[in-house]
């Protein structure tokens, strides 16, 4: 058998000709994991690992476990019996034609047999239920968070503007416009909401990063990310307040002085 062995310059790793050794049960292939654990040195191609001759390496890829690092592997021939087999088609309108295809000559290799099959996509898809449901579950909470929060700021708001209603009033009196009273009263309130938004984003960041790190193929924190979730906070916050400042802003301060 010829053993030829061709050099893949895109990903930098050596790689077999695979018609020349697809029956050869005499050699194996490692992932790059495989390689790194084992500690060998280039030139690899060629090491005897036991009885087999290595004759390539084959870049990582996610199998198992979606979450975790990818593990060692080798890759042989085996002779034997096969209990699983992998095909990957292509998606598209013909996939049910090639999968009677192959169902019929299954059939016609093992008739006593059942035919059983599964997309690893979907089987992948279940193992990522659990964070779904937890999506959901932090979306509903997280929403009524909000809303309670909102009314609770907003009856504080109510509170403070009539407990402050006589001095809104004089400083009308003595000449300060709408707008500078409820530009006033909204920093007044926004500050603890700045205070509240800073320490939520640290302990977020925080809990992001340690369950990332448990990922091997994750996104990347960025700071527009937290810059946007406090825009959309400062956005529902000033809302909120808005309606009670922008009242009293505009109340005539005649009435608000002849408040007790």
């Amino acid at each position: 058998m010829c053993r030829r062995i061709c050099r893949n310059r895109t990903a930098g790793v050596l790689k077999p000709d695979i018609p020349a050794f697809g029956g050869d049960s005499l050699n194996c292939m490692l992932n790059e994991t495989a390689v790194r654990k084992m500690g060998l040195k280039e030139p690899v191609i060629g090491t005897k690992l036991g009885d087999h001759t290595l004759v390539g390496v084959v870049k990582d890829f996610v199998y198992n476990d979606p979450y975790g690092l990818p593990g060692p592997m080798i890759i042989y021939y085996n002779g034997g019996s096969t209990a699983n087999i992998f095909v990957r088609m292509t998606d598209d309108e013909g996939w049910k034609q090639r999968l009677a295809q192959i169902e019929a000559a299954v059939k016609k290799r093992h008739p006593a047999y059942p035919f059983e099959f599964r997309f690893v996509q979907e089987e992948y898809q279940r193992k990522f239920e659990g964070f779904r449901m937890m999506g959901r579950l932090a979306s509903v909470f997280g929403g009524m968070a909000i809303f309670i929060a909102c009314m609770g700021l907003f009856a504080l708001s109510a509170f403070v503007i009539e407990w402050r209603t006589r001095e809104i009033g004089i400083r009308k009196v003595m000449g300060a416009s709408e707008s500078g009273i409820w530009m006033m009263l909204s920093a007044d309130f926004m500050k603890p909401v700045l205070l509240a938004f800073l320490l939520a984003a640290l302990l977020a960041a925080w809990v992001l990063q340690l369950v990332l790190a448990k990922m091997e193929y994750h996104i990347t924190l960025r700071w527009w990310m937290f810059a946007l979730a406090g825009g959309l906070a400062f956005a529902v916050s000033l809302a909120t307040i808005s309606w009670q400042g922008l009242k009293a802003a505009f109340r005539n301060p005649v009435d608000s002085l002849k408040v007790e």
